[in-house]
């Protein structure tokens, strides 16, 4: 059960982290008044239901999933409100402000049809989302800078030398969107066998379960063929507070990192997203590893420096519970 817990909240950690920019201003109108913006994006045909309840011995009723399809079409199970807003604004939980009480506690199964013929690709799929939360969940949000406590990640070292485990990576990543689609349709198939599949990605990021000194679980982060983006945003994850790249490092890079994996970040991060813990996940014994500041200096040659900065958030003004169809 331990075991599960780990893929549970893993897993669903990871399956949303993405390379594509933060959420930024909206671009500023034509200077051309005959300018015709192209029609938006949307969904043709949407199914929206209650999950089912959560059972701990039927994985796919705790993991949520995700599966775009080439043609545009997509396939939810077992999303809260908060993790559609994340998906569709390409935000991190961090990021939002507001949204209703049951945001994280109730989840959606979604089954959307794409028009025929229409964009595909992940800001078509994500102009889409925000298409189907406005028309289905009611929701509307705006965006805005506010001033807060940020950590900025920055290159420890003075002469700009990179720990062991951050290298510039020569992976071929032309194909990542499109891996990672199937991937997340064979996951949806076989929930219970997720973390293997993860395993044979090329390009992405990969969850490896280890065991530490003390007997206490572990887990590796491994990512490949990835912008600093990513590192970024899995460590916002793990602090629970906005994070900046201030490293100055640009292009792919591959690297390693120890999860400093506890019952206090199991129950952070799964309330973040509406996962359900199985039974016993909160008697998972204390990480024995090294502190986050730690494994960012020895392992990746970077540091944090605590700053205050203008960050962009999406602020959810209302939403409404969906009716069932």
């Amino acid at each position: 059960m331990k075991k599960l817990a780990l893929v549970v909240c893993v897993g669903s950690l990871l399956a949303f982290t993405s390379a594509t920019p933060p959420i930024s201003a909206q671009s500023p109108a034509p200077s051309d008044a005959t300018a015709q913006s192209p029609a938006p994006a949307r969904f043709e045909v949407v199914s929206v239901k209650a999950s089912a309840p959560a059972d701990p011995s039927n994985p796919a009723t705790l993991i949520p999933q995700i599966a775009p399809a080439p043609d545009g079409s997509l396939r939810i199970a077992n999303l809260p409100l908060r993790l559609l807003v994340r998906v569709a604004y390409n935000v991190d939980d961090e990021n939002i402000i507001g949204g209703p009480e049951w945001q994280t506690s109730q989840r959606w199964d979604i089954n959307a049809r794409a028009e025929a013929g229409g964009p595909t690709g992940e800001d078509a799929m994500r102009e889409r989302m925000r298409g189907l939360l406005a028309d289905r969940f009611k929701v509307k949000t705006h965006t805005e800078t506010r001033e807060m406590n940020v950590s900025a990640l920055v290159l420890a070292n003075k002469d700009g030398k990179l720990g062991p485990n951050l290298k510039p990576s020569t992976a071929d990543c032309s194909n990542q969107q499109e891996e990672a689609a199937k991937l997340a349709q064979e996951v949806q198939k076989n929930p219970a066998n997720a973390l293997a599949l993860m395993q044979q990605v090329k390009c992405g990021v990969i969850p490896v379960p280890q065991v530490g000194t003390g007997g206490a679980p572990q887990i590796m982060i491994r990512g490949l063929g990835q912008d600093m983006t990513v590192a970024v945003k899995l460590i916002q994850q793990l602090l629970g507070k906005p994070v900046v790249d201030k490293t100055g490092l640009t292009g792919k890079y591959d690297f390693e990192m120890e999860m400093p994996l506890d019952p206090e970040l199991l129950r952070r991060v799964a309330g973040q997203i509406g996962v359900n813990l199985p039974p016993g996940a909160s008697n998972i014994p204390a990480y024995d590893g090294p502190a986050l500041t730690t494994i960012l200096k020895d392992r990746l040659g970077l540091t944090l420096d605590s700053q205050k900065a203008q960050v962009p958030v999406v602020v959810i003004d209302s939403a409404e519970m969906p009716a069932a169809d």
